[in-house]
C-alpha cells in the first residue's frame, strides 16, 4: 500500500509512513488547494489558485496525472473552474468542477475513459457551488460518487429554487437525470459510496444536528437523524462505515444501530481500519 502526500510543487510517497520519496512535479506552481486520489491504477492531483479581481472572475485548474511509482503522465488545465471532487469506476475517471457563470456556479464534467489521453467535458443538469464562494459549506454542493452501476452528483436543481437540494444520476457519463431529495433536507456537505450504497450528509433542517441520507441507486434515499450531533463526518473503512467528529465516532452494527466508539471527553483525529 502507498500514502501519497502533496506538499506545494512536491509529491511524497510512503510505503510505511516513515521514509517519504519527494518528486519534483513538472511545471507546478505553488497551490494553496490540492487534492489526490488513486483512481484506475494511477495517481491523480487537482489544484486551482483563485487569481479573481474585483472585476475579473479568474480561477485556474489542472489536474495532473502519475504512475502508482510517482512517475508524471500528463496535464490538463480546466479554464475558470475550481475542482471539487473525483470518482471513478476502475476504467474511467471522472472530476466535478464549478464553472463561474453570471448566475451561477455550473456545474461540469472533466472525464477520461483511457487514462488521460482522451477527455470529454460535459455541463451536468445541476450546478454547484464550492464553499470557498460562499462562505457556508452547508449551503454548498459538489461531490461525485460511483458505484452499483451509477455516478451520482450533488447539486442544486436547475431554475429559480437555489436551495432546493437535488442529485443527478447516470450509467454512462452522458445521459444524466435529476432527482430531488425527500423534503426538509438541507443541502448534503458529503458523498461516498461504501458497503453497497451511497451516503450523504446534511445538517438538520432548523436544528442543530446532521442528517445521514442513504441510497443503494442514488434516486431513492433513506433519512436518518442525529439531532445532538451538528457537522458529522463520514469515515470509510474497508468493511465498516463511521460517522465522527472531532470527538466523538459511531460505528454501525449488523442490525442497522449505531454505536459509540470514542466518548466525548476524548480526541479524535484519525480513524483508521
Amino acid at each position: 500500500t502507498t500514502l501519497a502526500l502533496r506538499s506545494g510543487t512536491d509529491l511524497y510517497l510512503t510505503q510505511d509512513a516513515v521514509k517519504f520519496q519527494r518528486i519534483p512535479i513538472p511545471d507546478a506552481k505553488p497551490t494553496l488547494h490540492n487534492r489526490l486520489a488513486f483512481h484506475a491504477r494511477r495517481l491523480w492531483s487537482t489544484e486551482w489558485n483563485d487569481l479573481s479581481t474585483e472585476a475579473v472572475h479568474d480561477v485556474r485548474s489542472t489536474v495532473r496525472w502519475f504512475s502508482s511509482e510517482g512517475v508524471a503522465q500528463g496535464a490538463r488545465r480546466v479554464p475558470n473552474g475550481v475542482l471539487l471532487d473525483s470518482a471513478s469506476d476502475g476504467e474511467r475517471v471522472a472530476f466535478l468542477s464549478s464553472t463561474w457563470s453570471t448566475r451561477y456556479s455550473q456545474g461540469r464534467l472533466h472525464w477520461t475513459p483511457d487514462g488521460g489521453a482522451t477527455w470529454r467535458e460535459d455541463v451536468l443538469p445541476v450546478w454547484v457551488e464550492p464553499s470557498w464562494y460562499d462562505g457556508s459549506v452547508s449551503k454548498s454542493l459538489g461531490a461525485i460518487a460511483y458505484g452499483n452501476g451509477s455516478w451520482v452528483v450533488l447539486g442544486y436543481a436547475e431554475g429559480p429554487e437555489k436551495e432546493r437540494a437535488a442529485v443527478a444520476t447516470s450509467r454512462d457519463l452522458v445521459t444524466w437525470t435529476t432527482h430531488r431529495l425527500p423534503d426538509m433536507v438541507e443541502a448534503p456537505y458529503a458523498l461516498a459510496f461504501a458497503q453497497q450504497r451511497f451516503l450523504a450528509l446534511a445538517p438538520t433542517h432548523g436544528k442543530s444536528g446532521t442528517d445521514l441520507l442513504s441510497s443503494s441507486n442514488g434516486v431513492d434515499w433513506k433519512v436518518e437523524r442525529f439531532g445532538s450531533l451538528p457537522r458529522l463526518q463520514l469515515g470509510i473503512g474497508r468493511t465498516r462505515t463511521y460517522l465522527h467528529t472531532d470527538s466523538v465516532a459511531l460505528t454501525q452494527d449488523e442490525l442497522g444501530g449505531w454505536r459509540t466508539l470514542v466518548t466525548p471527553d476524548s480526541e479524535l483525529r484519525w480513524m483508521t481500519e
